[in-house]
């Protein structure tokens, strides 16, 4: 994709952190996996598939949308790494 500096993937600070929670069943019968991003002094929690905002802490709306494309260029492997994940292993360790 050719779309120079406004590009969301280069508004995407090499230093962000990333977590992922296991995937949690909602009421609908989908599963949810929560990212949390964080950079410094900002924080921002997304979940996936549907790309809601749970929070936002000091992100701003261009550095959103560059997580959000993030997650989708990378929804497989955020996807693969949730099922990899079991809560209560990672809760008793």
């Amino acid at each position: 994709m050719q779309c120079g500096k406004e590009c969301p993937e280069t508004l995407m600070n090499e230093n962000i952190k990333m977590s992922v929670s296991s995937l949690i069943k909602q009421k609908e019968n989908e599963d949810t996996i929560y990212i949390t991003f964080t950079d410094n002094e900002k924080q921002a929690e997304i979940s996936f598939p549907s790309y809601k905002i749970i929070s936002n802490n000091n992100f701003s709306e261009k550095e959103i949308s560059a997580l959000k494309f993030y997650i989708d260029a990378n929804k497989e492997t955020i996807t693969k790494m949730a099922k990899q994940i079991n809560p209560l292993k990672a809760f008793l360790s």
